[in-house]
Order: structure tokens, then sequence, then C-alpha cells
């Protein structure tokens, strides 16, 4: 009974360590896509969830929206980067495509907010932004 113990125990060690190989390369990358441009509200309505559509330049075919990385260095400021995922495998044609996206964004502050969107680098590799500010006002005034 023991051997047989022994041979299993051992048989289920060399299925777990060689019987699946798994492919360690990756077939994809993420990168910051260019915002060009953002449509705002006139203002914002404190307590509401507003959509905000975020055009952006799509590089070639093998590049897809992946979704938006937004920061809050303070209460009032954001900065965006929209990301995009690029698959390696294929072979990618440039499309430079002008791509749109929705960024939904609850206010939550009374006060003003800046947006920061990442838009590329200017010829010395600094980022570059398109802002734009939005002034937060009390809805209820209008109840």
């Amino acid at each position: 009974m023991r051997r047989i113990s022994k041979f299993l125990v051992a048989f289920s060690l060399v299925l777990f360590l060689f019987g699946c190989e798994l492919d360690s390369g990756e077939n994809f990358y993420f990168i910051n896509l260019e915002v060009v441009s953002a449509d705002f509200p006139e203002n914002f309505i404190m307590g509401q969830t507003h959509s905000i559509a975020v055009s952006y330049r799509r590089p070639d075919d093998c590049t897809f929206f992946e979704g938006f990385d937004v920061l809050s260095p303070d209460d009032s400021t954001r900065n965006v980067v929209a990301i995009g995922t690029v698959f390696t495998n294929d072979d990618c044609n440039s499309t430079n495509d002008l791509v749109e996206a929705t960024l939904y964004f609850t206010v939550l502050n009374s006060e003003s907010y800046l947006f920061r969107f990442y838009s590329g680098r200017d010829n010395t590799q600094q980022p570059i932004y398109v802002e734009y500010e939005i002034e937060v006002v009390d809805d209820t005034t209008n109840q």
C-alpha cells in the first residue's frame, strides 16, 4: 500500500510540474494614448455623475482602448491618461484614427475641477496636457 501511495504522490508531482506547458511570452503591452479633446458640460452639478466624451488617437489597428487611468493629486485636480493595449502578434497598419470613449465622473466637491488629459510629449520629451477647468454648481437653486 505504501508503494502505491508513493507512486501516486510521485506521479502527481510529475504531472503538476511537467503536465502543462505555459506560454510565458506575452502578446500585448500597454501604451498611453494621445487625447485630442474632451467634451464637458458647461458646469458640473454637485453630487451628479457626468459623462465626458474623450477623443483620442488610435495609432494603428493593433491598438485598442483599455480604459482611463485617473490620478487625483488633490481634491480638485484630475490627471487622466487614456490607456491602450497593443497586440504584438498581428501585422499592424497605421491608422491614426480619432476615436471617442466615455469617462464617467461623479462630482463630490463644491470647488472647480481641473482636468489634465495626457496628449503626448514635446520635443524635449516633456508630457503635454489638454486642460479643462469646470465649475461646480449646486442644483438646489433650480428646484
